[in-house]
């Protein structure tokens, strides 16, 4: 049988613990072998840790993230680009699209000449199409964690 629990935050922590998760993240992140094995805190008066981080702790703020299947379209500016690692961000400014406005990072899909990206720079709006990559937000609504485009129109 399973039961009902309800927990009821205000939205004050609940934002407090939206801006620390990525502190948090950073912070689990520095754990690596043969570097640094454990992170703890505690109060001088304390011999027992308040917050004590291990090596099987390095991933454990991560968020998971899935990638939709259908492809969509989409008009955006792309504002910067990294030739040598297919990344970038671009930005979209036409509401009542599939993606709100904002800005996207984004990486290229596959093996594709990356030539096309880097001309695309020089336009205000080109349309690509794209996969969405969603993070799971334990704050609220998934969110989007990257585009990864599969080609240009």
């Amino acid at each position: 049988q399973t039961g009902d629990n309800h927990y009821h935050f205000h939205s004050q922590i609940l934002q407090i613990g939206e801006l620390a998760l990525p502190n948090y993240q950073n912070l689990a992140h520095l754990i690596e072998p043969n570097k640094i094995n454990q992170i703890s805190a505690r109060k001088c008066d304390n011999s027992t840790p308040d917050i004590y981080l291990g090596e099987d702790d390095r991933n454990v703020f991560d968020i998971p993230t899935k990638i939709e299947k259908e492809t969509i379209p989409l008009k955006c500016e792309i504002f910067d680009f990294n030739k040598y690692k297919n990344i970038g961000k671009l930005s979209v400014t036409i509401s009542g699209q599939d993606i709100p406005v904002g800005e996207y990072n984004f990486a290229i899909f596959g093996s594709q000449d990356n030539i096309e990206y880097i001309y695309s720079m020089l336009k205000r709006e080109v349309e690509l199409f794209c996969l969405t990559e969603l993070e799971s937000n334990p704050f609220g609504e998934d969110k989007i964690h990257k585009l990864h485009i599969t080609g240009v129109k």
